[in-house]
């Protein structure tokens, strides 16, 4: 999508950005903050939080954790856990342990080298200590370092990384540490579970809350120039504002096919841009879009089943069009809504036929998907694939995973799964070593589970056992003397 092969062009955001950087020093200054940033799809909200920590550069340490459209599939805690493990391979095993009370041994559920996690008698007690090791360990990090925790996509998030969103907001206290969360406006209305906490960080004196707005005509007349590399001219900067309404990812499709004057929704330019690959490289975009949004190198080279000397040249020129991104030892499509038009362009016997090569490939090698997301893959991949028998082996594993990490919610999804499939399949019970009773009866157990923490006390911001004192209230505490920490950046103007 990139015709000029730069880096994308950001534009129009220098009010947003100054407003980070605002309740970065605040963070610094006075304690920890949360900053929240809404937007419809394509506007740009993980650009600009991308341009504020590449702006800070080595003066805080920025990780990053992605909440994940999955469903019943979803890894419980997914941002988190990928904010942990990241935070273990820049710190070190050791440097974890050192952070961590008692070595940290909640967090071993999450990080197994820690060591054999306690059996918790009590679920409520058990989510309470992993709740406090997750503070305690990015206050520590912050208290050696600066630190910026980037949450991409919370309007996907599970119940539990909601919840522990919402404790950390309410208890975290060590100056040098920032959250950082998007999300798509459009997709949380006001019944959405994520809203409260929303409001609830709006409101705080070290809390910021903004939308983005789209691109007025001037600001799409320079993203064009810096996506042409030229300055275009004024009927086509009309044109494209009037059709992308100040989107910059639409303008970056529409930048692509400028003499197109079809109107078109976004989803049909971005799949003109795909169709306009070679053939090569449409099999290798399709094989990525069944790996997932986050696409390890060798999942994808077992799913295209292409040499190396045709896989790479392909994926070169992928990355070169920004259709993927480079990210760590694998790939990321360049937009969410990317991936979701490459997918729903398969066919049926297509998509069926990759999600096989995906999960035989990860059963073969567990170490082909991030630590601990070996069973809830297979169950994604063996469900999309329409293989019931494997579908129900592999839901009873992740299940299983699910409930050992106090993500009951997830684990009825998954249950709920197990018994939709158990008359489709020849012998479930033997296939899974028990019979339909203890199904239910883990059903049941999670279903109460997940009942006790949405109603109980401490429902959403677990505080039981904490050995700390509480935060104090918002109206006890001084304000910071930043108004704009607490409200939104000016909108640029239209």
């Amino acid at each position: 999508m990139n015709v000029h092969g730069g880096g994308p062009v950001l534009v129009g955001r220098d009010a947003e950005l100054a407003a980070l950087g605002e309740v970065y020093e605040v963070a610094v200054a006075e304690g920890a903050a949360v900053a929240i940033v809404a937007g419809e799809a394509g506007i740009g909200k993980s650009r600009l939080v991308a341009e504020f920590t590449d702006r800070l550069g080595t003066v805080a340490r920025t990780v990053r954790g992605e909440c994940l459209e999955l469903g019943a599939d979803s890894l419980p805690f997914a941002p988190f856990t990928a904010v942990v493990r990241r935070l273990r391979r820049e710190l070190g095993g050791d440097s974890i342990r050192d952070l961590l009370p008692a070595g940290g041994l909640s967090l071993a559920r999450w990080l197994p080298e820690l060591g054999e996690p306690p059996a918790d008698q009590d679920p409520a007690q058990g989510r309470s200590r992993l709740f406090d090791e997750v503070l305690t360990l990015l206050e520590g990090a912050a208290a050696r370092h600066a630190l910026v925790v980037v949450l991409e996509d919370l309007h996907w998030a599970d119940s539990g990384s909601r919840d522990l969103l919402a404790y950390l907001v309410r208890n975290l206290e060590q100056p040098g540490l920032l959250l950082v969360g998007t999300y798509r406006s459009g997709e949380v209305g006001g019944a959405h579970p994520l809203r409260p906490l929303v409001l609830d960080i709006a409101r705080r004196p070290r809390g910021l809350q903004f939308e983005l707005g789209p691109l007025d005509r001037a600001q799409v007349g320079t993203q064009l120039a810096g996506l042409l590399g030229h300055e275009p001219d004024r009927a086509l900067v009309a044109r494209v504002h009037e059709r992308s309404d100040g989107n910059p990812l639409f303008v970056e499709a529409l930048a692509a096919e400028p003499a197109n004057v079809t109107p078109s929704s976004l989803r049909d330019l971005l799949a003109a841009a795909t169709a306009r690959l070679p053939e090569t490289g449409r099999s290798v975009l399709r094989a990525a879009a069944v790996v997932g949004h986050e696409v390890g190198h060798e999942l994808l080279a077992l799913a295209c089943q292409l040499p190396d000397e045709e896989l790479e040249p392909a994926l070169r020129a992928l990355v070169d069009q920004r259709l993927l991104v480079v990210r760590e030892d694998g790939y990321a499509f360049h937009h969410a809504l990317l991936r979701d038009v490459v997918y729903d362009d398969l066919l049926p016997g297509e998509r069926r036929r990759l999600h096989v090569r995906c999960a035989q490939a990860i059963h073969d090698n567990p170490a082909l998907v991030p630590e601990g997301r070996g069973a809830v893959e297979l169950a994604a991949h063996w469900n999309a694939a329409g293989d019931h028998a494997r579908t129900l082996e592999a839901s009873w594993r992740a299940a299983a995973d699910a409930g050992r990490a106090y993500a009951y919610e997830q684990q009825l999804r998954l249950l709920d799964r197990v018994l939709d499939r158990w008359d489709t399949v020849p012998e479930p019970a033997a296939r899974l070593g028990v019979p339909l009773a203890v199904v239910l009866d883990h059903a049941a157990r999670a279903c109460v589970q997940h009942r006790g923490l949405r109603a109980g006390p401490h429902a959403g911001e677990p505080g039981v056992g904490r050995s700390r004192p509480r935060a104090r209230p918002a109206a006890d505490r001084p304000r910071t003397g930043h108004p704009r920490s607490a409200q939104p950046p000016r909108r640029p103007r239209r």
